[in-house]
C-alpha cells in the first residue's frame, strides 16, 4: 500500500512488532514439518549405531563374531588325538622330556581319552627294516582300525592314516609324539594344510635337543598350531571335577611326569 506521499509502506508495519510473530510462526511451521520427514532416518541410525557399535565390540575382544577364537577351543566333541612315533627304539633318544616322562605322559593322555570318548590314532615307522612297535603305554589302545604304519617321515603321506583321521569326523588334532623336529612338525604342517585346528602338547612331545624343539615349536606356532599341555587340554574338556568323568581325570594328572 502506499502513504499519502505515494511512497510504498510495508503492511507488516501494521502488525505492533512490525511482522516478526509471523514470520516466526512461519519459521516453526517449516522446521516441524522439515523435522517430521527427516526425524524417522535420523532415529533409525541412532538405534542402529548402539547395535552395530556392540559388534564391533564383541569383534574386538574376541567375542563369537570373530571366529579366530574357535581354535582355541578344544571342544571335546570335535577332538581326536594323532600319536605319533612313539616308539621304544625312537623315545629312547628324548632329552627334551625324559624318555620315562615322555612314555608316562603319552599314557596319561591316552587314558584321558579313553575316558572322555576321545578318537585315537597311532602313525609308526619301520626301524631298521622291523615294523614299528608302540611303547607299552600306548598298546591297550592300539588296535588294527587306529594303528597304521607309514614309509615316509611327513604322516600325512600315509593314506590309511589320513583316510582314520577323516572317518573320525573331528577337525581339532592334538599331535604329540617324537621327535618334535621331524614327525610331530610334518605331521601339525599336513593337518593344517588338511584344514585341522592342531594343538601341541608340550609334555607328550619329546626332541634329542632343548634347543631345536623351542625353534621348531616356534615354527609350528606361526603356522598356526598351538601349543599346550595335557592338564589344560583336559580341563578344556572335562571341566567339573567334582563328578565323573571329570573327577576321574582330575586323579589322572597327578599320575603325569612334570617336565622342565
Amino acid at each position: 500500500m502506499r502513504d499519502i506521499h505515494g511512497n510504498d509502506v510495508d503492511q507488516a508495519k501494521d502488525t505492533p512488532d512490525g511482522g516478526h510473530t509471523e514470520r516466526r510462526s512461519l519459521l516453526k511451521v517449516t522446521a516441524a514439518l522439515l523435522g517430521a520427514s527427516l526425524i524417522p532416518g535420523i532415529s533409525s541410525r541412532v538405534m542402529a549405531e548402539p547395535a552395530d557399535s556392540e559388534n564391533k565390540a564383541v569383534s574386538a575382544l574376541g567375542g563369537q563374531s570373530s571366529p579366530s577364537m574357535g581354535r582355541f577351543e578344544a571342544r571335546l566333541q570335535d577332538v581326536q588325538i594323532l600319536f605319533v612315533d612313539l616308539q621304544d627304539a625312537l623315545t629312547q633318544g628324548s632329552r627334551s622330556v625324559t624318555p620315562a616322562a615322555l612314555r608316562n605322559n603319552a599314557g596319561v593322555l591316552a587314558k584321558i581319552a579313553r575316558l572322555l570318548g576321545i578318537p585315537m590314532t597311532f602313525s609308526l615307522v619301520p626301524v631298521k627294516g622291523k615294523p614299528g612297535e608302540l611303547i607299552s603305554e600306548l598298546r591297550p589302545y592300539s588296535n588294527a582300525h587306529n594303528t597304521s604304519q607309514r614309509l615316509l617321515a611327513p604322516s600325512f603321506t600315509d593314506k590309511t592314516m589320513v583316510a582314520n583321521l577323516a572317518n573320525n569326523r573331528r577337525k581339532t588334532l592334538i599331535i604329540c609324539g617324537f621327535a618334535a623336529e621331524v614327525a610331530v612338525l610334518e605331521s601339525a604342517l599336513g593337518a593344517i594344510n588338511a584344514g585341522y585346528t592342531v594343538h601341541i602338547p608340550v609334555d607328550v612331545t619329546g626332541s634329542a635337543s632343548s634347543r631345536t624343539e623351542s625353534a621348531v615349536l616356534r615354527q609350528m606356532e606361526l603356522a598356526g598350531a598351538l601349543p599346550t599341555s595335557i592338564i589344560s587340554l583336559a580341563a578344556k574338556w572335562s571341566p567339573n571335577f567334582s563328578e565323573e568323568p571329570g573327577a576321574s581325570v582330575l586323579a589322572a594328572f597327578s599320575e603325569i611326569q612334570t617336565t622342565n
